[in-house]
């Protein structure tokens, strides 16, 4: 299992109306049977940068990523969403981070 962590920094006091937005993108994915079962969270910093929101999407591997990828980017909400939330990010950042261990396995 992997994880991909995008971190997106807001413009300065935009960083709630940011995650809104990304967690109205999440939300447009529902009902579709090829994205069912994907753990997905939206974080806002209670430290650090100010108004940088994360997404944490759990996939199987980068393939299941890149498959997903394709699909969620064929959904007209979702991009609608998202080009939306271009507008108040500043920067972004992508991580892809193997999960080693979780609660999941015990």
């Amino acid at each position: 299992m992997i994880v991909v962590r995008t971190e997106l920094q807001g413009k300065f006091g935009y960083g709630s109306v940011l995650s809104g937005m990304i967690a109205e993108a999440i939300e447009s994915l529902t009902g579709y049977e090829e994205l069912q079962g994907i753990r997905w969270r939206v974080l806002s910093g209670l430290t650090g940068n100010f108004d940088m929101v994360t997404l944490e999407v759990e996939t199987e591997s980068l393939q299941t990523w890149d498959r997903l990828r394709l699909i969620v980017f064929s959904v007209p909400g979702f991009v609608e969403a998202m080009n939306a939330a271009q507008e108040i990010t500043v920067s972004g950042t992508q991580q892809f981070l193997n999960i080693e261990a979780s609660d999941l396995d015990y």
